[in-house]
């Protein structure tokens, strides 16, 4: 099994359930969590009638939950999700018409975007409003964070404007608890601490956090009816968790005890003998020694456990007695603990490999080293770890480490633009190692393509000219491509750019000529797909083609005549078709003799090689390319 096979195996979960999969199922949790907010009946109406709706509101109403949850609406269980993009890092075109598939649901996401930008950004709105009624799409546009007032929007684009305000808060708490397993009746908003703080109006993750929290507590009590001293509790936890672990951290000298401490809190709920290793590990990376005293005079593990408020079950898994005490202690080391950040990344690198951890634990210490790093400050320190581990090692524990991080970051909303522009860094370096391209390939296929199937694209059409050994890249970009239309056309676009657009300009690449040739199959630009006319038909599309044809014809003809050969019996066959296939072949070929001569040979060879029940169209099309030929070199009366 390579790099590719075995990170797509990671990527598939134990109940066999893909990304993709994944994603849809944190949409249906969101749904059943999901109150709504003020204005989201008009926005559901607009969206219904106009295929459109653009979504404003203060930070913190929860636009883009509703946004997600208004296209969830219209989802069928055919439809893809597509969250746009408003410019490539390859592009130069804002929010691409031809980006869009049929009843795809979209979300374009502008909260990041300059509101003295907004004049421009309608005006390139417009076609892709159109593109996506003619694809039968829903797109909906979560308008800039800062407000966009009322006459600044033009007046035929202000009708799809909605304003979303917070949801009604108690209504979001008990519909969290209620979902966590908390019957209706035992549910009490009344209590006069839980009701004033929900008078303060926090934000909806505030108060889902707390819901969290008291669910935690009621499993840990295992008794039922205890609401109130839940509520009590989880308040608690929540005003008071950080001065206590600072109280603990205190008390806790040498270390020895810290690094029990912090191991703990990186492998809360492993085997103790788990804890034990793995802070020996930690003084070794970091280069303090463990306590000289003879073994037996020395503190026994449950004594220095106790001491750091640490129990251990029936199974010999440890926990802290205290609800988040082990967030609190990882959040206390990494940032007020700088020096200590590398030396944790490589302690990570090595314990996942421990023979002491379970798969399941492996997993969680990933996710909690990731959790740490998942700041504007700090997420480059997670891609340097996903590097580290997959390029120094086939160690498939720490390959397994770097995939699960890699994935954590492209999946999260707030940081997953800066991973795709990573990976996208990443997929233009030339001498990356082979399973390092192998596992960026599985997360654009498996990941990325889940929502950004248009950067998925870009980043395995570089990768893919830079392969030389395997050709995991090409053969993930062309499975992908040939998916969907719109992917297709995509790539025929950046092919003809890369080859025929001022290529003396550009670096060249053998590999776009053999994936223009791959994806140039006649099958493919005429077949209709579920789309009102074949790409085929489309004046740009010809354009692009008869630009790769052109750049492709300087090659030797050993490579390119088996697809021409495709092309003139596509023609023979497609009355349809016929004329754009052979318009665009002989533009092509554009006044090279060699190359046009080959073309009339080959139509000629299979006239006289063809079935008597094909001889009619064969025959014809000799006649027809002939006929193409005399036009584009001048001869007159052709």
């Amino acid at each position: 099994m390579n790099v590719y096979e075995f990170t797509i195996s990671i990527l598939t979960d134990s109940r066999g359930k893909t990304s993709r999969a994944r994603a849809l199922d944190e949409l249906v949790w969101l749904r059943s969590r999901f109150v709504f907010p003020g204005g989201y009946e008009d926005a559901r109406r607009i969206l219904g009638s106009h295929n459109v709706v653009f979504l404003g509101g203060v930070p913190g109403s929860g636009r883009n939950t509703a946004a997600w949850m208004l296209l969830y609406g219209h989802y069928s269980g055919a439809e893809e999700f597509h969250e746009l993009s408003s410019k490539d890092e390859d592009e130069t075109r804002r929010f691409d018409p031809d980006r869009i598939g049929e009843r795809e649901l979209l979300l374009l996401d502008l909260s990041d975007a300059e509101r003295r930008d907004w004049r421009g950004i309608q005006a390139d709105l417009y076609p892709l409003i159109k593109s996506v009624r003619e694809h039968a799409a829903r797109l909906v546009v979560v308008l800039p964070r800062d407000g966009v007032r009322a006459e600044e929007f033009r007046a035929d684009l202000d009708r799809y404007r909605v304003g979303i305000t917070r949801p009604p808060i108690r209504q979001v708490l008990r519909r969290y608890l209620r979902e966590g397993g908390i019957p209706g009746e035992e549910i009490d908003l009344s209590l006069p601490k839980l009701s004033a703080f929900l008078d303060g109006e926090p934000p909806a993750r505030v108060v889902a956090r707390f819901a969290q929290i008291v669910l935690e507590i009621r499993e840990r009590s295992q008794r039922e009816g205890e609401f109130a001293v839940w509520c009590e509790s989880a308040r608690t936890v929540m005003t008071e968790t950080g001065e206590a672990v600072i109280r603990l951290l205190s008390r806790t000298h040498g270390w020895p005890q810290r690094a029990l401490l912090l191991t703990t809190a990186m492998l809360h709920g492993a085997h103790a003998d788990a804890v034990y290793h793995g802070a020996a590990s930690l003084l070794d990376v970091t280069g303090h020694q463990e306590n000289e005293r003879m073994l037996l005079e020395r503190e026994d593990l449950v004594t220095r456990l106790h001491g750091i408020d640490v129990k251990s079950d029936t199974s010999g898994r440890v926990w802290f007695t205290g609800v988040e005490y082990d967030s609190a202690i990882r959040a206390h080391f990494w940032r007020h603990v700088p020096e200590l950040r590398v030396h944790l990344r490589d302690w990570v690198g090595e314990t996942v490999s421990s023979d002491e951890l379970d798969e399941e634990d492996r997993e969680r210490l990933v996710q909690r080293f990731a959790e740490q790093c998942l700041h504007d400050k700090y997420r480059m320190k997670l891609a340097e770890a996903v590097r580290q581990w997959v390029a120094s090692s086939a160690n498939p524990h720490q390959l397994r480490a770097a995939a699960m991080a890699l994935e954590k970051g492209l999946r999260e909303k707030e940081h997953g633009r800066f991973f795709r522009k990573q990976v996208y860094e990443w997929s233009r370096e030339d001498q990356l190692p082979a399973r390092f391209i192998q596992m960026l390939v599985a997360m654009c296929r498996e990941v990325i393509a889940v929502h950004h199937p248009d950067q998925a694209v870009v980043r395995l059409h570089h990768m893919a000219r830079r392969e030389h050994t395997t050709t995991t890249a090409r053969d993930a970009l062309v499975e992908l491509v040939r998916e969907k239309a719109q992917l297709h056309r995509l790539m025929l676009d950046r092919l003809n750019y890369q080859l025929a657009v001022e290529p003396e300009k550009k670096r060249r690449y053998p590999a776009d000529i053999d994936l223009f040739l791959e994806l140039a199959a006649p099958a493919s630009l005429t077949d209709l797909r579920g789309r009102r006319r074949a790409p085929i038909t489309e004046t740009v599309v010809r354009g692009w083609l008869t630009g790769c044809w052109g750049a492709v014809f300087k090659c030797p003809p050993d490579l390119w005549s088996p697809r021409t050969r495709d092309w003139l019996v596509e023609a023979s066959r497609d009355e349809r078709h016929r004329g754009f296939l052979l318009d665009t072949l002989v533009e092509g070929g554009d006044q090279h003799m060699d190359v046009l001569s080959r073309l009339y040979t080959t139509a000629r060879d299979l006239a006289s090689t063809s079935p008597p029940e094909e001889q009619e169209d064969r025959t014809l099309l000799v006649k027809l390319v002939r006929r193409r030929i005399d036009t584009v070199i001048g001869i007159p009366g052709a």
